[in-house]
């Protein structure tokens, strides 16, 4: 049987992207869930997006600013018809300005990549990357794999997040990744330690022949796992992620 995850995407895919960046598989997956709930799309079947209008609005010429108004008014042809999102429609009033710079100033997909790191993403230009991003989860993953692990091409500011990951300095990474100063900073650092334990029970698990599904959610199917291996190797059955079942798992958070 084939492992996946709950947005389809095989393990070994995960796995080769992890050993692309040098990280755990958990980490990744930890990312995801915390950006998009690894889903990478809309039941339309547009990728997930968030559109920052503030930046969009600050960065455009004085003759192109928009109001609130005349984002929540959008009255552009709609290049993503079944997505009648409010996102989406401000994105199009975006494109009627700039379209190349509305795009870059919105992230896209599983990781929610910025627009504005194409280049960094592995691609040449704006255009190319929206396309992708459109395609498939896959092509998201591969893309924060670029991001993260690109030396060529790579800032001190990405090194720094690839070191971050791998060592799972999960402060470090949510303020590089988010743009945020330790001071604004939101409970990501929180949320990824907590998905990065469960996604590594969750894998260990089934590493150890306990089938449990890897969504992250410390739920009642991956207590229940964690119930058959705790009787298996004679720890006190509970279905806790206590410290005991983690160091017998092998899991450091």
């Amino acid at each position: 049987m084939q492992l996946s995850t709950m947005n389809g995407i095989a393990i070994k895919q995960y796995e080769q992207a992890a050993s692309d960046i040098g990280c755990d598989v958990a980490a990744i997956l930890a990312v995801a869930k915390v950006e998009s709930n690894c889903r990478g799309f809309l039941k339309q079947g547009c990728p997930k997006i968030r559109f920052e209008r503030d930046r969009f609005e600050h960065d455009v010429s004085a003759s192109q600013k928009m109001t609130a108004d005349d984002l929540d008014q959008s009255n552009s042809p709609e290049i993503y018809h079944s997505c009648k999102t409010k996102t989406y429609g401000h994105l199009q009033k975006a494109m009627s300005i700039d379209k190349d710079y509305a795009f870059k100033c919105t992230s896209w997909g599983l990781f929610q990549v910025m627009g504005f790191n194409y280049s960094l993403a592995g691609f040449d230009n704006i255009d190319n990357f929206v396309s992708s991003m459109k395609e498939s989860e896959l092509n998201q993953l591969q893309a924060f794999v670029h991001l993260i692990s690109n030396g060529d091409m790579q800032t001190n500011h990405y090194r720094h997040l690839q070191d971050a990951l791998c060592k799972k300095y999960w402060l470090a990474f949510s303020i590089g990744y988010n743009d945020l100063k330790q001071q604004e900073r939101t409970y990501y650092d929180m949320y990824l330690k907590a998905y990065y334990k469960v996604f590594s029970v969750q894998l260990a698990l089934n590493d150890r022949g306990i089938w449990v599904g890897i969504d992250g959610d410390e739920s009642p199917q991956t207590r229940s796992a964690l119930k058959v291996y705790q009787e298996r190797v004679g720890l006190r059955v509970d279905g806790m992620l206590g410290i005991s079942t983690l160091q017998s798992l092998d899991i450091v958070v």
